[in-house]
């Protein structure tokens, strides 16, 4: 087990910093990419999409 020399070095507030900026440019990224769900199966609440998928999984039913 051993500590990064770049834990100690940068400032809490920096990392959590970098971390939002590498969320964000991979969030665009699949967005162009086309992978993210269309915007009105995100507007649907999680029971009603789960069971759609479990629908679909079923044969329709």
């Amino acid at each position: 087990m051993g500590i990064s020399a770049r834990t100690v070095l940068v400032k809490s507030k920096e990392q959590d910093k970098k971390r939002r900026q590498k969320a964000r440019a991979k969030r665009k990224k699949q967005r162009q990419s086309g992978k993210v769900q269309p915007k009105n199966q995100q507007s649907l609440p999680v029971h009603q999409r789960f069971l759609e998928n479990f629908r679909k999984s079923r044969g329709g039913k």
